[in-house]
């Protein structure tokens, strides 16, 4: 679903892009833009993709021999980010001790999230935790580069 418009895409794409997409979500945005593109020039079978910026990749979506993706995945407001953020906090011992399985404790926090009326599993949890710490690792260092390049 798109934030903006509030619209309900669907995406046909291969396994590695559908994991992409999970992941990257710079590329996701990518095919969104994509989908919104097919929508209006009236479903086009095969986009070409380029980009020129750090990643560089270039490919091609197409129909056939595609996994269908559900672009509808959970919208994670604010306040569901910061009870993420607390309910792993209560938890953070558990997943040094060794004493719980890691999968275990995601799903129990993906129950809490749930009990508050966020719709998320532990692994949908796990997953958005991990790019909130790569987002924050990312800001990070570009806060250290441009403190190197201002000192020079």
């Amino acid at each position: 679903m798109d934030g903006v418009d509030g619209e309900t895409y669907t995406l046909n794409v291969t396994r590695d892009e559908a994991n992409r997409i999970n992941t990257d979500m710079v590329f996701a945005a990518e095919m969104l833009d994509i989908c919104k593109k097919n929508k209006s020039d009236s479903q086009q079978p095969t986009e070409q993709l380029e980009q020129t910026s750090q990643n560089n990749y270039s490919g091609t979506v197409q129909e056939e021999q595609t996994a269908e993706v559900d672009v509808n995945v959970f919208k994670w407001p604010h306040e569901a980010i910061l009870l993420l953020i607390e309910e792993y906090r209560k938890t953070a011992d558990n997943f040094c001790s060794g004493k719980i399985s890691q999968k275990k404790i995601w799903q129990s926090i993906g129950d809490e999230l749930l009990k508050k009326s966020y719709n998320v599993t532990g692994p949908q949890c796990q997953s958005k935790f991990n790019i909130c710490l790569i987002f924050i690792c990312e800001l990070m260092l570009l806060t250290v580069i441009s403190q190197y390049i201002c000192d020079l």
